[in-house]
């Protein structure tokens, strides 16, 4: 029984750990997100009015963007075998994971 509380509290501590890595990595993208609503402007759209070749391929990802596979539980299970710190591209799964 205490096994089964401790490995619920480690389950819950990584997923505490795993929303506030996303939470801190959405802050340090503002800088790009502020580049992203300048880019989308009207006074960026007037400047550079030519044919976005690739819009199509964006509006059919966007279209598609809730069938995408839900990664949390991996993103848990790396923290919970983790043996030192992850970055947050190690959290994800962009980097391997040195041991």
């Amino acid at each position: 029984m205490i096994n089964t509380i401790l490995d619920d509290y480690r389950h819950d501590e990584a997923a505490y750990y795993a929303d506030l890595a996303h939470i801190v990595e959405a802050a340090a993208d503002d800088e790009i997100d502020h580049c992203m609503d300048l880019a989308t402007s009207m006074e960026f759209q007037e400047h550079f009015s030519e044919i976005d070749e690739d819009a199509e391929d964006v509006q059919d990802f966007l279209e598609h963007m809730d069938e995408l596979p839900d990664e949390e539980d991996d993103e848990i299970q790396r923290i919970l075998e983790s043996t030192s710190p992850l970055t947050y591209d190690q959290m994800i799964g962009l980097e391997p994971i040195e041991e």
